[in-house]
């Protein structure tokens, strides 16, 4: 609806201030668009946690109902550490929702055209760039005939020698 005041206003060009707005309009709509695909993934990460949950409180229920009179002072202790998982979990998860809000906000406000799996995955460690640079099929195709260039080589030399046709003597 603005898009189209906005047109009306300015003659239906899209110069200066009606395609400003139409522009930061377009922005706008897939930063939303963005925002419910991350938010979307994050309520399936909900989901999957919940479910693991259950299945966790169902498992050690069995092993204390195992476990008799004696295991109080375990089931204290898995108690402590069931929290603490749980108090990273959330950590972890904040962290995941703030850097993809992060991400969604940089693609709305500098207009960045973005793929799906950019946006979804987490910043890359230092190893894994490095990792698939050296795991690519150009890499492996070069060490590979480095590996048979230096064997014919080996293969060349072992049989002149044993022939004797460069021993001059």
């Amino acid at each position: 609806a603005a898009a189209a005041a906005a047109q009306a206003a300015g003659g239906g060009g899209r110069g200066g201030a009606a395609g400003l707005l139409e522009r930061a309009t377009k922005r706008a709509e897939r930063g939303e668009a963005e925002v419910r695909k991350l938010r979307a993934e994050l309520h399936g990460m909900r989901q999957e946690r919940t479910v693991l949950q259950e299945k966790l409180a169902k498992a050690e229920a069995a092993a204390s109902a195992a476990e008799g009179p004696e295991g109080g002072a375990l089931s204290e202790a898995r108690a402590s550490a069931y929290a603490a998982e749980q108090r990273a979990l959330r950590a972890e998860e904040e962290g995941l929702r703030l850097h993809c809000e992060l991400q969604a906000l940089r693609a709305a406000m500098l207009g960045e055209e973005q793929d799906a799996a950019k946006t979804t995955r987490p910043p890359p460690t230092d190893g894994q760039e490095d990792g698939d640079k050296r795991y690519g099929v150009r890499p492996c195709i070069a060490y590979v005939c480095g590996c048979l260039f230096f064997f014919l080589v080996q293969l060349c030399c072992g049989l002149c020698w044993r022939c004797g046709c460069c021993v001059r003597g």
